[in-house]
């Protein structure tokens, strides 16, 4: 293998080339991954990461070889989630036509980012209520965002595509621990907080549901477009809002605001347009 590898960077760039240019054109991607299957049986990839490892400068790595760096990098997320996440979003960046492989690619990447970020609390405790709120929605609610698309990643993996060594269930076990963990932690401290303060939501800074108009409505002649929803998710409408900013007909003084409801707190989306709400919807 040492004898082979080609080390004159300007061909590499164009084997890079060569491999995305074919990859993604409609006639001939699916003859070349067969030609490369067919010529690749007698490679011994299992040989090459025993030799070369996870973290080589690899010019092309086939789908077998991708899985023996899954499989290295997954088994680091619960300890070490900086370095499986370094790994595997390069992993990322190589081309791939398979959906089982891209699928558990990105699961595994949500997952770490989620763990990642767990392991950075270094306490769930604060003063006061507002505290918690500000938190949340400028840290914690990625937590939440995370774990989301790991689900979605998660389900989009076809059990019968999967290596047989290949076990996903104990990366779910992972998932669904971490948060449950993080979830009840979180929600201890806020409740016990709240009691603290005696559930008096007067006393929370955060704009009241009876001051929405003035606050949010009254001070702009423009026309307003409010969603008002007490079960949409916040790193929800964070991601939709993300996804809202990049369209050029909506004004970038879109924001997302807490708002009190019957001592609920209920999230109220506001969004400055120059289109009928109902496109943006549709869209």
């Amino acid at each position: 293998y040492k004898s082979l590898k080609i080390s004159d960077q300007a061909i590499i760039a164009a084997q890079i080339i060569l491999l995305e240019v074919s990859f993604n054109h409609k006639n001939i991607s699916q003859g070349l991954i067969q030609a490369i299957d067919l010529h690749a049986k007698s490679i011994q990839e299992s040989t090459i990461f025993r030799i070369y490892g996870p973290e080589a400068d690899y010019g092309f790595i086939p789908d077998i070889l991708k899985w023996e760096i899954i499989h290295h990098y997954v088994k680091e997320i619960d300890h070490n989630p900086v370095y499986a996440l370094e790994g595997l979003s390069r992993l990322s960046l190589a081309v791939s036509s398979s959906t089982v492989i891209n699928s558990t690619l990105n699961f595994a990447i949500y997952l770490s980012e989620m763990v990642k970020q767990i392991n950075s609390i270094t306490s769930y405790i604060f003063d006061k209520p507002d505290d918690y709120i500000k938190k949340y929605t400028d840290d914690y609610y990625k937590i939440d965002q995370y774990y989301r698309n790991a689900v979605i990643n998660f389900n989009k993996i076809e059990e019968s595509d999967l290596p047989d060594d290949f076990d996903r269930s104990p990366l779910k076990t992972l998932l669904e621990k971490r948060y449950e963990d993080f979830i009840d932690k979180l929600n201890r401290q806020w409740l016990k907080c709240l009691s603290e303060s005696e559930f008096d939501y007067s006393k929370i800074k955060t704009t009241k549901q009876y001051q929405f108009f003035e606050s949010e409505i009254k001070p702009f002649e423009q026309k307003v477009a409010v969603i008002i929803s007490d079960a949409l998710r916040y790193e929800v409408a964070q991601e939709l809002l993300t996804e809202l900013h990049r369209d050029e007909k909506i004004r970038h003084q879109s924001d997302i605001s807490w708002h009190q409801y019957h001592q609920k707190p209920v999230l109220v989306w506001q969004i400055f347009y120059r289109v009928k709400i109902i496109n943006i919807l549709k869209e």
